[in-house]
């Protein structure tokens, strides 16, 4: 039994640069098509019609799953069974995203469309590449510490991915915007373009030179059953909590990521510098998140993936606490002196505190766990489960980013008067009740991920 190489390591971990999207999605997209009053954006779509928006599209996307999963579990290409999936998800992937922000603007209903399908192609887009990409943990890796140590150099990748967006995002959207305005149009579109080719560079870096069919365990080449059949092997009391637990937690983290950038705009006013405080902050979260990983995967090894994760939730759930009473505090002040640098430091360590917590149960948990969930059911059942098993991850994140958008998109604009078109744009109020969503969501994680078992 041979270990993974580094090289092995650093390779797959390139191919999570499509996390970049991911995060481009959450942090700007409703933010471009429902923008605060003060942006420099016309709003394009009514709350209803966004709402509805993603809603048809998360249905497309809930097909698309589960079915790709599975045939990516019996596959036989011979540029391996998850990297052909990748290859052919990665160019439809990146350009969906760029056409989010081109959108038809004639009409309400033209916008609508057109956000239906470019939607639906960028989501059925995602699940061709992270589907199969997350699949390989189970496929590549011998041993629980072999997929505990996968699982984090992922979710170095992944921090790097993510970061770059939610820090760079915000400066380049405002660099290329025209002086004297915080955000255009014109600056979203460069922005994308630019995350969106990295994207595709690390996707096909990945497909290209992993070398998938040398290197795959020969355990994982074991007998295929119909759809159904596999369906009954994974349908578990354990599968169904974590993956109930895991819904709930990424709901509460895409809307933290969401609500940052209006919570900057709206109760930070003062603070607010061309997106230079929202990428201050979103450095800070990746900071406290990168500073964690070594202790989070020493202690996981120690204790086990439930406490820790229980753990990381808490602290979570702490630190948006201690952004609301801040964030309300700043929000009221009328006089800038020493009590203002005071809440501002208080803000920063909410962030950091929330960025621990975040470091496993949002990076290093989701592959690592469900690897082992995999592992365990393919080697009793002998039959392959892991582009399944992952598979229905990639719609509950998705289902999470649906959930995600109902709430927020909803909650955000309270106590909004109508404008034009019955559009509404987003509050200071419309935050502190966001958040406080969010932490409802994370108390429910906490509830499911104490009822499963080790």
């Amino acid at each position: 039994m041979n270990k993974l190489s580094k090289k092995t390591y650093y390779i797959y971990g390139m191919g999570v640069s499509y996390f970049i999207l991911d995060r481009i999605f959450v942090q700007w997209l409703n933010y471009f098509y429902l923008p605060p009053e003060n942006s420099g954006l016309n709003a394009l779509l009514t709350v209803r019609l966004l709402t509805l928006g993603f809603v048809l599209i998360r249905l497309v996307d809930a097909i698309a799953d589960p079915v790709v999963g599975y045939l990516s579990d019996h596959s036989k290409s011979r540029y391996g069974k998850r990297s052909f999936f990748m290859m052919i998800g990665g160019i439809p992937l990146c350009l969906s995203m760029v056409l989010f922000f081109y959108p038809i603007t004639t009409s309400q209903t033209a916008t609508f469309i057109y956000f239906v399908i470019v939607g639906s192609i960028f989501f059925v887009s995602y699940t061709l590449v992270g589907g199969p990409y997350n699949a390989l943990v189970a496929d590549l890796t011998h041993t629980k510490e072999e997929r505990i140590n996968i699982s984090t150099v992922q979710s170095v990748f992944r921090l790097i991915f993510s970061a770059l967006p939610m820090i760079l995002s915000g400066l380049l959207i405002a660099k290329f915007s025209p002086v004297g305005s915080k955000y255009s149009v014109e600056g979203f579109r460069k922005m994308v373009i630019i995350f969106s080719i990295i994207a595709a560079i690390g996707i096909y870096f990945c497909v290209f030179f992993l070398n998938e069919t040398k290197i795959t365990r020969n355990e994982t080449k074991i007998k295929g059953a119909s759809f159904r059949k596999t369906i009954k092997y994974i349908m578990n009391r354990e599968v169904i909590l974590y993956f109930i637990g895991l819904f709930l937690f990424f709901t509460g983290f895409n809307i933290i990521q969401m609500v940052l950038s209006y919570f900057v705009t709206l109760l930070m006013p003062e603070a607010y510098n061309g997106g230079a405080m929202v990428s201050r902050l979103s450095t800070l979260l990746f900071i406290a998140s990168a500073v964690f990983f070594p202790v989070t995967s020493i202690a996981t090894k120690k204790l086990g993936f439930k406490k820790v994760m229980i753990i990381d939730l808490v602290s979570i759930i702490i630190g948006i606490l201690i952004m609301i009473f801040f964030g309300l505090k700043l929000h009221s002040l009328t006089n800038f002196t020493s009590e203002y640098n005071y809440i501002i430091y208080m803000v920063y360590l909410a962030i950091a505190i929330i960025g621990a917590g975040i470091s496993g149960a949002g990076f290093i948990f989701p592959p690592a766990m469900l690897s082992e969930i995999a592992t365990k059911v393919s080697n009793e059942s002998k039959v392959a489960v892991e582009g399944l098993l992952f598979g229905i991850q990639g719609f509950f994140l998705k289902l999470a980013f649906m959930t995600k958008a109902i709430i927020s998109i909803n909650t955000i604009v309270y106590k909004s008067n109508l404008g034009e078109n019955g559009t509404q744009s987003a509050t200071p109020s419309g935050v502190i009740l966001t958040l406080l969503c969010a932490i409802i969501l994370f108390v429910l994680s906490v509830v499911f991920y104490s009822l499963k078992k080790e």
